[in-house]
Order: C-alpha cells, then structure tokens, then sequence
C-alpha cells in the first residue's frame, strides 16, 4: 500500500515580523522571530509517495530535474525527521521508504521542504486512518519547522507567532503566477540576520488592513499596501531581485514581490498570455536558476 500526495509551494503575500522571543530547545536558548504573514499556496508542487518498507529505518529517494545540493537526503531531511515525528506519535513500529519528485526549487522562499513534509505526515497518518486530526499534526510539527503547520492545511492564511497560529481569511482570486528564482542563494538565517541589524529602518504592512481588503476583494488596495520586510532589507545587497520585478511589470503583471526569505520573486497576472510572455522571457535568461508558470 502506498500514499501519493501534491505538496504545494506557498507564497507570501505579505510577510511582517512583529517582534522576537527566546526559547529553550534541547537545552539551547534560540531566537525566534514572531510574524504576521499572509500565505497562500500556488498549483506548482512536488509529489510525495510513501509507502511501508520492511526495512529497519526509514529511506528517501529524491528525484530533481536539477542540481539541488541543497536537498539534504539524509536523516537530515525534513521528510525523514517528519516520518520519525509521526512513527513515535502514533506508537508504531513500521518505517517508510519516502520518493520525493521535486519541481519546486530547494532553498527558495517557497516552502518546499515544508510541503514535502507535511505531506510525509499525512500520508502517515492516513496509513494510520487517520488517528491524528490536522490540529494535532501541526502541534506535532511546529518544532520541526515554522511552515509546516501552515503546509498541513494550505490555502489563504493569516499566520501568526512564530508560523504556527493560523486563521482563515478571505480565499486570494486564482490568476496567473510566474515565479523567478536566482541564481544565488538567500538562507533564512541570512535574511533574518539582516532584518535584525536593519530592523529600525523597516517600514511595516498594516496586516489587519490588507485582510480587509482581501475580504472586500479590493486588490488594487491590497497590492498597493502589502510588502514583504525581508525584500527590504535583502534588496540592499541582491539589486537582481528588484530588477525581475521590474521586468514584470513592464510585461503587464499586477504585482511583484520576493516570498519569504527569497530569493524567488512571484508575479502576479490578470491575463495568461501576458503571464506566459514573462516566463518564456525569463525562462530563456541569464543568471536565473528557473522560472515557473502556475496559479494561484
């Protein structure tokens, strides 16, 4: 018997940081940053299967049409600590061989091994019928990756605390998606570190206001007043990520921003023969590691 799910890549229609806290784990004190973000899943994704393996320890295959070496296909992997995680919590001896088909790109500001292992969970659970209900799977999740809870559920969220308070809100409109990724790297703790030692000169979205205008479905306010704080402060040294912006909306897009801690960039389009001109641009460019057409 096996289990085949999508795992979605997410983007950050908003991304604020509210403020930070420490916390004590496995005897270490962490800084964690506390957020207030608007999160919404796009149709590109990776497909997990998983499936019970009579081997002693769990196994993952990965499958990429790139050089991802950033991938960790070890114990590592957020979809072995994932299977391990729901293997104690459902007391069960069995162990999973994972394959993981990746399309969304590793290291990216899309939650991609976050999605993946959300996935892993669920398929798990399922293997378990579903004795574990979503709100106890993103308990379990949590300190295993802020996205994770969000990724268990999907959609449009407003996600607070450190990732792990999530609320609905108002659905985003499916339109025309492009995502541009660089070819340079931006790792979370890069892109926090910066915002900690240029926090004072951020500017901050009113998130209430933008959940208002998505309930109104008042978009051109919405795009207008969203932001992502991390864009700004990682702008300073990637003038690139600005640049493909730009582009896009000299092609017609609605709106462009950098998700997450990037350094892909989303676009975001009212027409799909525009959407499509943008990626065959871009997607025939220079310094780019890939391009992706989608929806939102």
């Amino acid at each position: 018997m096996e289990f085949k799910y999508l795992a979605p890549a997410k983007i950050n229609l908003s991304l604020d940081i509210t403020g930070t806290h420490d916390e004590t784990r496995d005897g270490k004190k962490v800084l964690f940053h506390e957020v207030s973000m608007i999160m919404h899943s796009v149709s590109l994704s990776d497909i997990v299967t998983v499936r019970a393996t009579e081997e002693d320890r769990d196994r993952l295959e990965i499958k990429t049409k790139r050089n991802s070496p950033d991938i960790p296909a070890g114990a590592d992997n957020l979809c072995l600590r994932a299977a391990e995680i729901m293997r104690n919590a459902l007391s069960i001896g069995d162990h999973f061989f994972v394959s993981l088909e990746k399309n969304i790109p590793s290291a990216a500001g899309l939650g991609g091994g976050s999605s993946d292992a959300a996935a892993v969970m669920r398929a798990i659970n399922k293997f378990c019928d579903d004795r574990l209900s979503i709100e106890e799977m993103m308990r379990l999740a949590t300190p295993l990756g802020a996205d994770i809870p969000y990724c268990l559920s999907g959609g449009t969220k407003l996600s607070e605390g450190i990732g792990e308070k999530l609320s609905d809100i108002t659905a985003f409109p499916k339109m025309p998606c492009v995502l541009v990724k660089p070819d340079f790297p931006i790792s979370t703790k890069e892109a926090y570190g910066k915002y900690d030692s240029l926090k004072e000169e951020v500017s901050h979205p009113d998130t209430k206001a933008l959940v208002s205008y998505l309930k109104d479905n008042d978009l051109s306010s919405f795009f207008k007043n969203t932001k992502n704080v991390l864009e700004e402060v990682c702008t300073r040294d990637h003038k690139e990520i600005l640049d493909i912006e730009e582009d896009a909306k000299k092609q017609g897009a609605l709106f462009s921003m950098m998700s997450g801690s990037g350094p892909t960039v989303f676009s975001l389009f009212d027409n799909e023969r525009k959407a499509k001109d943008f990626f065959e641009l871009y997607s025939e460019k220079g310094g780019i590691e890939g391009a992706f057409f989608c929806y939102t």
